[in-house]
């Protein structure tokens, strides 16, 4: 990455609001700062995105975030039995969460090569892994326990 005098790079930073005249709030760590720019550019970052699939907006069907959040704030699980699909590790911790407050785990993963310490984890979880799959399409009513 080349280096410019009138470029400022931010990290781990948290625009918290966007006013007139291109002034950004912005949180880095504990500190906030009043920051006029020329021109901002929008760079979102990661974002948790569904899956696409054949009726992926069935009942029933949500973002792993929804379902660790569910678990680990709340503790309610929405099932007994449940399938999560992912194309990254961030779906193994809500998997891995899952699977510690009993409920049975499988993993859906597109990815073809699950390398390292997420899937030493799941394992160790008792979670059912299936290395490049990927959910077609979701069929009939949701179950609930």
């Amino acid at each position: 990455m080349q280096s410019k005098s009138n470029v400022s790079l931010l990290t781990n930073a948290t625009v918290e609001g966007i006013y007139d005249g291109n002034l950004a709030v912005v949180a880095v760590g504990d500190d906030t700062k009043s920051i006029r720019a020329r021109t901002i550019i929008f760079a979102t970052g990661a974002t948790e995105r569904p899956m696409l699939f054949e009726d992926n907006d069935r009942p029933g069907t949500m973002l792993a975030s929804a379902l660790q959040t569910y678990a680990n704030r709340y503790a309610v699980v929405p099932a007994s039995r449940l399938i999560i699909a992912t194309n990254n590790d961030s779906a193994y911790d809500a998997a891995i969460d899952l699977a510690a407050k009993g409920v049975e785990v499988f993993v859906v993963d597109e990815r073809s090569v699950i390398a390292g310490e997420v899937l030493t984890r799941a394992t160790a979880a008792g979670i059912g892994i299936f290395a490049d799959s990927h959910i077609k399409a979701t069929h009939g009513a949701p179950i609930l326990d």
